[in-house]
């Protein structure tokens, strides 16, 4: 995953590689950083792209503020 194109993806890849242990999403009183985040998401991404059998143009993502939703925005990014 490139991480030097504007894309919200590269943004977040970036704070990836410059600041793995620095927090990236408080919700509800649990905290992820940018690294625990990073490895959940590409998980997802990973299982979402292994059950439609490849990457996706296009991807719906119905939820709350909740960091189930978050990590499933991110996952979509990486899909």
């Amino acid at each position: 995953m490139s991480i030097s194109d504007g894309s919200l993806r590269a943004g977040f890849l970036r704070q990836v590689a410059l600041r793995p242990n620095a927090p990236a999403l408080a919700v509800r009183g649990r905290i992820l950083t940018y690294g625990e985040l990073d490895g959940i998401a590409r998980r997802w991404a990973g299982a979402i792209m292994e059950r439609v059998g490849g990457p996706i143009a296009r991807m719906g993502i119905f939820g709350s503020r909740s960091e189930i939703s978050y990590i499933a925005a991110l996952a979509a990014l990486y899909s």
